[in-house]
């Protein structure tokens, strides 16, 4: 990665083969405090190197925003691709703004089946595939952060939500580990002997209320009328249903 005069970082540079790229077309209008990037044609192996060396010189010129406008593409690759993260990502290095406008739909392709898609500043409407020279790039660029600010606060809400869920389960969790221990503890000084660890879960009641089934196995299963008595005496829970075999 080369700096311009500024000291600016600017996109890594590859040869560009003349004869290839002579296939794309890309005009440049300025539209301040930037350009606009309009290529033609195929963006290939033989061509990427052409729209990388605009966006390059836009930078090194001072441009604080480019934007590419991309519909006028017919085929794009992954040395296409990589023309457009590098210049993602020299952006957000250098202080300048990068903005994509939507190709068509096999253009566009390219950019899911890579699994890049929702990483880059594209501004314009999802299934907008009609060239409009007058766009409001301002208000699209506006409209880009207010959707990036809403998915942060979405993210924030949703981390809150799962710490709400883990503290939740873990509470409960303690209950039933709780019931657990008092009932084999109630049943032992008793002199039940247990078959199997006792098993506690919440259970809904008929009411709607939330109580806790106790399952309980004895290796005499003669005394399980005895156990569950026990078992009601110590905690008289109308909500709790207490299973002994």
């Amino acid at each position: 990665m080369r700096s311009s005069r500024d000291g600016t970082k600017a996109l890594p540079t590859h040869r560009i083969d003349a004869a290839a790229a002579a296939a794309l077309e890309i005009d440049a209008e300025d539209e301040p405090p930037g350009v606009r990037l309009r290529p033609r044609g195929e963006i290939d192996l033989g061509t990427a190197g052409r729209l990388r060396s605009e966006i390059e010189e836009c930078v090194a010129a001072g441009c604080e925003r480019v934007v590419v406008n991309l519909q006028g593409v017919t085929f794009l690759d992954s040395t296409g691709l990589h023309v457009i993260l590098d210049a993602d990502a020299a952006a957000h290095a250098a202080g300048w703004e990068l903005l994509l406008i939507e190709g068509p739909a096999a253009v566009q392709r390219a950019f899911e089946v890579a699994g890049v898609r929702d990483r880059l500043p594209f501004v314009n409407a999802p299934h907008s595939r009609t060239p409009d020279p007058a766009v409001d790039v301002d208000a699209m660029r506006r409209q880009w952060q207010r959707l990036r600010n809403d998915a942060a606060a979405l993210s924030a809400q949703s981390r809150q939500a799962r710490r709400h869920a883990a503290e939740v389960c873990d509470e409960a969790n303690a209950i039933l580990d709780a019931a657990v221990l008092l009932v084999t503890d109630c049943l032992r000084r008793q002199g039940f002997a247990l078959l199997a660890p006792v098993v506690a879960s919440f259970r809904m009641a008929e009411s709607g209320s939330t109580g806790i089934e106790i399952a309980v196995r004895l290796k005499d299963p003669s005394h399980a009328a005895d156990a569950v008595a026990a078992i009601v005496e110590r905690f008289p829970d109308r909500l709790s249903e207490v299973v002994v075999s």
